[in-house]
């Protein structure tokens, strides 16, 4: 009966020891879950250990998009199945995705010209941050369109006018005047010689 008391004293005395060895490492690095089972006649610890890892950033496309925002982006790197939140520019990311452990994808939002972090977070609470991750870029104004030249003007096939079409309009209506200046040119010249001829007849 002495023995029996004394064995249970020591299972409860080690019992106690290793509960509080693992609340001492709960305190210390919070990164573990500890759970323990105790049986009426024989005492039995069993410890669950579940590691949790900080999130990881390892690439994202695309680099850079418009200020005006709505760029979605994708996110790559390491135990991100937990992530709640998405940072970009100091801005909660619109759409967040997990579509798995190493891929994320959200919508940025609006944001002034120049480089921004991104941040991610897990429901955990744990994040990652990377620096200058991400470009905000201004919008290039698309240049305007001139409408193409149509109707009596045209000489272009389908009613519009090509560069091809005016150089070559162009071209011709310079031979042409030229050529028109030569006949003239001729034409006076023969008249000043058939002057001269019936000159000196007289």
């Amino acid at each position: 009966m002495v023995t029996k008391i004394y064995v249970r004293r020591i299972l409860g005395a080690a019992l106690a020891a290793v509960l509080m060895c693992f609340g001492i490492l709960g305190l210390v690095s919070s990164l573990n879950e500890v759970s323990v089972t105790s049986a009426a006649s024989n005492t039995v610890v069993n410890v669950i250990i579940e590691d949790r890892v900080s999130p990881s950033i390892d690439s994202i496309t695309p680099v850079s998009g418009p200020i005006t925002g709505g760029t979605l982006i994708t996110i790559r790197g390491g135990n991100l199945e937990n992530i709640v939140s998405v940072i970009v520019g100091g801005q909660e990311c619109l759409d967040i995705t997990v579509l798995n452990p190493t891929v994320v994808q959200c919508t940025v939002k609006p944001h002034a010209a120049g480089l921004v972090d991104v941040t991610v977070t897990t429901i955990e609470g744990f994040s990652y941050t990377k620096r200058n991750a991400f470009t905000y870029i201004t919008d290039a104004v698309p240049p305007i369109p001139l409408p193409p030249i149509t109707g009596m003007m045209s000489l272009g096939r389908f009613g519009a006018m090509t560069n091809y079409d005016i150089f070559f309009a162009v071209g011709s209506l310079l031979i042409i005047g030229f050529i028109v200046f030569l006949m003239i040119r001729r034409s006076r010249k023969s008249r000043e010689e058939n002057r001269f001829i019936v000159n000196k007849k007289t």
